[in-house]
């Protein structure tokens, strides 16, 4: 019997190839994400510390005159690897509804779009932020696109808040 969290996942899985995927890497693993989640890629050069901010963000940058909190991707889903922490990062910039965010990740990989050269795998890792795997069709054996579950993905980027504190 599938739990709630594994249907959830497989559903998340299917509407994400419907809609294309933005691959890229992080901690040696290729990613896949909803491509209409993404609303571009940029090149984080200064990253301004924020004091007492929860450990997912690494601070804010500012991308054409808006502050931007830069966070870190296998820390906001909860992977053991970090994202590289090189001066100058590689961040998507993700937009959903009132949440503007950018994810810092190693490196941009490519924009599959819908359907095309990519079957889908059962997901045998149990971790809630594993929608499915895929493998391209036109890719070695064991290239393998770890596909994120979009409605983890928010519901984690809503649970990064900034606390005030109270004196």
């Amino acid at each position: 019997m599938e739990t709630a969290s594994r249907v959830s996942n497989s559903r998340s899985a299917e509407a994400a190839q419907s809609r294309g995927l933005c691959t890229f890497w992080l901690g040696g693993r290729q990613f896949g994400l909803e491509v209409g989640l993404v609303a571009e890629i940029v090149t984080v050069e200064a990253v301004l510390p924020v004091p007492r901010a929860p450990r997912a963000i690494r601070g804010l940058f500012n991308l054409r005159g808006t502050p931007i909190a830069l966070l870190d991707c296998a820390e906001v889903l909860s992977f053991g690897d970090q994202a590289s922490s090189k001066a100058e990062s590689t961040a998507l910039v993700i937009r959903q509804d009132d949440v503007l965010v950018a994810l810092v990740v190693d490196r941009m990989e490519a924009v599959l779009p819908p359907g095309r050269g990519v079957s889908t795998q059962p997901t045998p890792e149990d971790h809630p932020a594993v929608g499915s795997f895929l493998t391209l069709e036109d890719a070695p054996a064991d290239s393998v696109v770890t596909v994120i579950d979009t409605a983890y993905l928010r519901d984690r980027l809503e649970g990064i808040r900034f606390t005030k504190e109270v004196d």
